[in-house]
């Protein structure tokens, strides 16, 4: 099942991992963590195949298992609820994302107390959460602002005796360009270009200069400019972009303005 998944074979993946359900269920019963540890795993295939309804079923299971057996103080139930919320957020259905708000703010604190403040986990689902409060009412880009502040300040301060990790760093860029996209929202392109550089520049430090999320971070900042007004950085911002890729690039694209520093950081994009 992994491998298919792995390489794209999401129907393939279904089939193996429907045999594995059946086989788990007759092997272990069906109020088992392993039982649970299949259902979300294919509720990640109906996911990528866009089944979404039948991936909320068996997120949902899957939590209602591990609640079951392991209790809501548990770290296999929070990320249940996690995988849950973060699909009902993504549904646009007011619903849904009320619900997912109401997940993440019991997986946080379930995260807090089993694994502590500094735990990466801990921001990272701070960085969920502010996704979601961002949705509530006029003044949720606010709060989130203030939750991502909060995630940030966790993820730097967090295993301070420990060399930094590529999840850790690569979780702080992903929550540095969730921030700049607040402020690019809310009209501060200073502020949102200072942190989406920042991003980027811990992106490719850790993840590689072609790497889809480096990428993306490149491509958001050409965004940013082109919303500055300033399409000739824009331009050599995407002239870049190709460079790394190894395409062609128009020679007219040369001629682009260069006085901008470069680099870059996320902001509509991942």
């Amino acid at each position: 099942m992994r491998e298919c998944y792995h390489g794209g074979r999401y129907a393939e993946a279904l089939e193996a991992g429907g045999e594995c359900h059946d086989l788990a269920v007759a092997s272990f019963g069906s109020a088992h963590p392993a039982v649970a540890s299949v259902c979300n795993n294919l509720a990640l295939m109906h996911k990528s195949l866009g089944d979404l309804d039948k991936a909320a079923a068996l997120y949902k299971e899957a939590l209602d298992c591990y609640r079951n057996v392991l209790g809501e103080e548990h770290t296999s139930t929070a990320t249940a609820a996690c995988n849950l919320a973060l699909l009902h957020r993504d549904s646009q259905d007011a619903a849904r994302v009320r619900e997912a708000r109401t997940l993440l703010e019991g997986v946080l604190e379930t995260r807090r107390q089993v694994l502590g403040e500094g735990h990466v986990e801990v921001a990272a689902t701070m960085g969920h959460l502010a996704s979601v409060v961002k949705l509530d009412g006029d003044d949720g880009p606010e709060r989130a602002k203030a939750l991502l502040q909060r995630a940030l300040a966790s993820a730097e301060s967090g295993d301070r005796e420990r060399l930094p990790t590529v999840e850790r760093e690569v979780l702080r860029a992903s929550l540095l360009n969730s921030l700049g996209l607040l402020h690019k929202q809310a009209g501060e392109l200073g502020e949102a270009e200072r942190l989406y550089t920042r991003s980027a520049e811990l992106r490719e430090q850790w993840l590689g200069a072609t790497h889809p999320h480096t990428i993306a971070s490149l491509h958001n900042l050409a965004e940013l400019a082109r919303a500055a007004g300033d399409e000739p950085r824009a331009l050599h911002i995407q002239h870049g972009i190709l460079r790394r890729l190894g395409a062609d690039v128009a020679n007219d694209v040369d001629d682009a303005d260069t006085s901008h520093p470069g680099g870059g950081g996320g902001g509509a994009v991942a």
